[in-house]
């Protein structure tokens, strides 16, 4: 089953274009689309969640025709490069804020059990590391129980070493419970610690989707090999 279907979608930012952009996602899938900066990626995410107007085009969540609904109306999960937490509410606070969007699937008590965030529960943001952070944006997402959940070059501010562990437990996280989700990032080495699928963005076109298998061996074009033998040269170098 496709929990997203965008078909042709066309949007126009000053001289920047999104240009018939098509694909799906399967239940309990993540899909990785990478691209250098400027692509286009986050421009499609604001897009999907609503932020951004689309020229045409529609993009079908579960099912229903999202396409001219407002932001909150969409059901879709967005962690952004900055997480958009709340600086003034504390790591509860923050939280719990999702439930006044939505019981959940999940309660309260889970979300802080399973993020292990019992002890940080009266902190502020700014006294938590970067990994916390990042922990508690999406157990704040989990709560609004979302039909999606997008992510913005998610480990951006996380350091090297933390990186692959935090990564693996938002894997973990997401297909314990059976979410789909969309990460757009230029490391090729995020992708692939979460993705089934990757796909390349470039110039504001999606080129293709394969799956992460299919693209270490043998990805369709030359924007894709590049990803890969920037990887290798870059291993090389350390």
């Amino acid at each position: 089953m496709n929990v997203l279907e965008v078909e042709n979608l066309n949007a126009t930012f000053g001289n920047f274009r999104l240009k018939d952009i098509s694909f799906s996602l399967k239940d309990n899938s993540i899909l990785v689309i990478l691209g250098r900066n400027g692509a286009g990626k986050t421009k499609l995410l604001e897009c999907l969640c609503g932020l951004e107007p689309i020229t045409s085009g529609n993009i079908i969540l579960k099912n229903t025709n999202i396409t001219c609904k407002k932001p909150q109306e969409r059901k879709i999960g967005y962690i952004g490069s900055n997480l958009g937490l709340f600086p003034h509410l504390s790591i509860l606070e923050n939280v719990s804020y999702g439930l006044k969007f939505n019981k959940g699937k999940l309660k309260l008590e889970e979300i802080i059990d399973i993020f292990n965030l019992k002890d940080f529960l009266k902190r502020k943001p700014h006294q938590l590391s970067s990994g916390q952070k990042q922990r508690v944006a999406l157990a704040r997402t989990l709560c609004t129980d979302p039909g999606i959940i997008l992510f913005d070059e998610p480990t951006s501010d996380i350091s090297y070493l933390e990186k692959p562990l935090l990564l693996k437990e938002i894997k973990a996280i997401l297909k314990k419970f059976n979410y789909a989700s969309l990460f757009v990032t230029h490391d090729i080495t995020e992708a692939m610690y979460v993705a089934d699928y990757i796909g390349i963005m470039s110039d504001g076109y999606l080129k293709y989707v394969q799956s992460l298998s299919e693209f270490l061996i043998s990805p369709y074009d030359m924007h894709g090999a590049e990803f890969l033998d920037f990887n290798i040269l870059k291993a090389k170098r350390t």
